[in-house]
């Protein structure tokens, strides 16, 4: 192998390595992300839960009822979620993928290649 190969390849062997740890950082982000919205959700339910009975029944109980099942920020929410849940299993996938990919062993192979 010559040598304009092997810096190629080993070019290569670095942008996957950096996208393997930008994909990590991209699903702990999401992860979070994922967090505070189910948290936001739960803090709204709370809300509920601790209104009195008058104001269950009044405006601000239809609204927090809205927001957390049926409207448009519940159904919001729970579609941002289902969404992220997708994007963790995709990016597992990829991150299984590269996981398997060793940088080190490419790189033995090719100098034993070019002796």
């Amino acid at each position: 192998m010559n040598n304009d190969r092997r810096k190629r390849i080993s070019m290569n062997v670095e942008v996957l390595t950096k996208v393997e740890e930008y994909l990590k950082k991209v699903q702990s982000t999401l992860e979070s992300v994922k967090e505070d919205i189910e948290g936001i959700k739960m803090e709204e339910e709370e809300y509920y839960d601790n209104m009195p009975e008058g104001f269950k029944n009044g405006d601000k109980g239809e609204a927090a009822q809205n927001a957390i099942k049926n409207g448009d920020k519940g159904e919001a929410a729970q579609n941002a979620i289902n969404s992220l849940d997708n994007a963790f299993q995709n990016l597992e996938a990829i991150c299984d993928a590269l996981g398997n990919f060793d940088p080190e062993d490419i790189k033995e192979q090719l100098n034993a290649a070019a002796e």
